[in-house]
């Protein structure tokens, strides 16, 4: 303080130290011209919590976070402590350095909605308006990571995995070519085994053989109309070798001809060809070259060993969707045919029709299929063959 004492001196002024001196007697005193400033705390800027819907919230977060794609929306909730109060504060944040203050005009929350993927550089500022501390800002890292898919580790995945089934798909596309071709193959191999054996080399010359017998007899009507048979009957055995199906109709005039023809040696037998009432043999088409071997198995092995009352009956009627084609005989059946026989020879005729078969139900996805049973094993027992073909068919 000042002395009580009169002051006994002008005031001299200190323009070094901003003092102004003055005398009081024996006694000198200073008085300095410039006050000391208010010095205020500052504030502790914190970040309290980060709400994520649908998960926990985050307290008093550090200074970097981590989240999933799918939590992108995020509520920021910060204080500070002034024991001035806040009146005089203002609140400010951006996402960026490099963008413009956003004003909160004092709110404490921050939302952000369904941030993108990518990494945010959060700052959060309180300005004071009257200028009691410098602006506080404290910051806070967000990384929102890429969606599973989208991440590059998952690209890859799968660019390798859809090569690999690329790769696998082509392999099994060019296996399933060279496996059609070579069911293609084999079927073609077939029905020229069957053209063969409807070409049989002792058929053509029986029958050859038959009409010249005709000839030297004098009947050249006869030999005339029955040469007439045998032509158009090679003619049609060549055509529908061609084909790979022939209409029903076709089928049945087929099989008149070969029959009239094995007659020339085999005349003391009957047959009959029967039609359901359902079956359309114009409308319906078949496989060729599948039941004439029957026929001739029928024929040769069945009918050929009894000395009189010979009869051989084809019925063709549906049984699902499969046209069923039955061939019976009264002949010696199964068991005494292959007594008959020589040791281990087996039928061709037939073996290439179940091949045939087999890979005309792969190439179509059908379920043909052909049974020879011994009619001495049906109920009542009777004498002969029963053969059936079950085959699909194709309607015009």
């Amino acid at each position: 303080g000042l002395p009580l004492a009169p002051i006994s001196a002008v005031f001299t002024y200190d323009s070094v130290h901003h003092l102004l001196w003055a005398a009081y007697g024996d006694e000198i005193a200073t008085i300095p011209t410039r006050t000391k400033p208010t010095v205020f705390p500052l504030p502790n800027l914190v970040i309290e919590s980060i709400d994520i819907p649908n998960y926990s919230s985050i307290l008093f977060p550090r200074d970097e976070i981590k989240l999933p794609f799918d939590r992108n929306s995020l509520t920021i909730r910060f204080a500070w402590f002034d024991f001035d109060g806040s009146e005089h504060v203002r609140t400010y944040f951006r996402t960026n350095s490099v963008n413009e203050w956003i004003d909160l005009n004092a709110s404490q929350i921050i939302i952000l909605d369904h941030l993108n993927p990518g990494e945010y550089d959060l700052e959060v500022k309180i300005h004071s308006v009257i200028d009691r501390w410098p602006d506080q800002i404290t910051r806070l890292t967000i990384h929102i990571r890429l969606p599973f898919w989208n991440e590059a580790w998952f690209i890859a995945l799968v660019v390798l995995v859809s090569g690999v089934l690329l790769y696998f798909m082509y392999k099994g596309h060019i296996g399933g070519i060279q496996r059609q071709a070579n069911h293609e193959r084999m079927l073609a191999d077939y029905e020229m085994k069957a053209l063969h054996s409807q070409m049989n080399p002792h058929f053509i010359f029986n029958c050859l053989n038959s009409i010249k017998e005709m000839i030297l007899f004098d009947e050249k009507d006869k030999a005339g109309f029955y040469l007439s048979r045998f032509g158009q009957l090679i003619r049609d055995t060549l055509e529908h070798s061609k084909r790979s199906f022939i209409t029903l109709d076709q089928l049945i005039d087929y099989l008149e001809r070969y029959i009239e023809m094995e007659k020339i040696r085999f005349s003391n037998f009957d047959y009959s060809i029967e039609i359901g009432q359902d079956v359309r043999p114009r409308e319906i088409k078949i496989p060729p070259l599948l039941i004439q071997p029957l026929i001739e198995n029928a024929i040769w092995h069945g009918l050929s060993s009894l000395p009189t009352d010979k009869k051989l009956a084809i019925s063709f009627f549906y049984r699902d969707e499969n046209l069923v084609c039955r061939i019976t005989d009264n002949g010696i059946g199964i068991t005494a045919s292959q007594k008959n026989r020589k040791e281990n020879h087996n039928s061709t005729g037939i073996e290439n029709i179940n091949k045939r078969i087999a890979l005309l139900n792969h190439t179509y996805q059908t379920t043909s299929y052909l049974t020879i049973t011994d009619r001495e094993d049906l109920i009542p027992p009777q004498r002969g063959t029963v053969a059936e073909l079950a085959i699909f068919t194709e309607i015009e």
